[in-house]
């Protein structure tokens, strides 16, 4: 099974484009091109639903 951090590094990898900060929660920012992640430890589940916001260009739940 894959790590955290390697699974970080390979969504790194695959979307250069974006930026990925440690934050006070997961959390999708399309202003800044950036995917926010809480825990110290990295939550595979909450990395991902973030991701899914950027492929699907989600960018209204922030205009509401």
């Amino acid at each position: 099974m894959q790590s955290t951090a390697s699974l970080l590094d390979k969504i790194k990898s695959d979307y250069p484009q974006l930026n990925f900060k440690k934050g006070t929660q997961y959390m999708w920012s399309p202003s800044e091109n950036t995917i926010f992640f809480a825990d110290s430890i990295i939550q595979p589940v909450s990395l991902l639903h973030e991701l899914a916001h950027v492929k699907r260009r989600d960018c209204l739940t922030h205009a509401v």
